[in-house]
């Protein structure tokens, strides 16, 4: 008997609201690429019509998405968490406890 490495042959879930290339280094989410849609743009602003906060060259990704939200320098505790967090995600899109629930339910 061989068993499959990793997860290696098992679906999660397939979507209907993106598009992963990894080849491509690319994520569509709703036709709009997900660079363009993150480079500027805070749910919470939009939502509430204000103005977006643009992006900082010196910041990371995750210290720059907690500063457009509030236009303050984000603090690093909550900087290094968010990161994690993200990391966490990008490897299988879901939160952590989700994936593992459809997993355990799928396997």
């Amino acid at each position: 008997m061989t068993a499959a490495k990793g997860l290696e042959g098992i679906t999660i879930e397939n979507s209907e609201i993106c598009k992963i290339d990894g080849g491509a280094g690319r994520l569509v989410y709703r036709g709009y690429d997900i660079h363009d849609l993150t480079s500027s743009l805070s749910f919470n602003r939009i939502r509430d019509g204000q103005e977006p906060i643009e992006p900082r060259e010196d910041l990371s990704h995750a210290a720059n998405h907690l500063y457009m939200l509030s236009g303050r320098d984000p603090d690093a505790v909550k900087v290094d968490a968010l990161n994690k967090y993200l990391i966490l995600l990008a490897d299988h899109g879901k939160n952590p406890s989700t994936f593992t629930a459809r997993f355990v339910a799928s396997t």
